[in-house]
């Protein structure tokens, strides 16, 4: 795949996990598609 950015065929879906809030208000998002590059490391 194509990286939007640099150009590269580097780029990759990888599942990433997220964090939002603190204490009793925290939610945990997994497994979020996020397209990443290893050549300029953007995602």
């Amino acid at each position: 795949m194509n990286c939007q950015i640099c150009g590269k065929k580097s780029a990759s879906i990888k599942k990433v996990t997220k964090s939002f809030g603190r204490g009793p208000r925290l939610v945990v998002i997994e497994d979020i598609p996020v397209l990443s590059c290893s050549s300029c490391h953007e995602s």
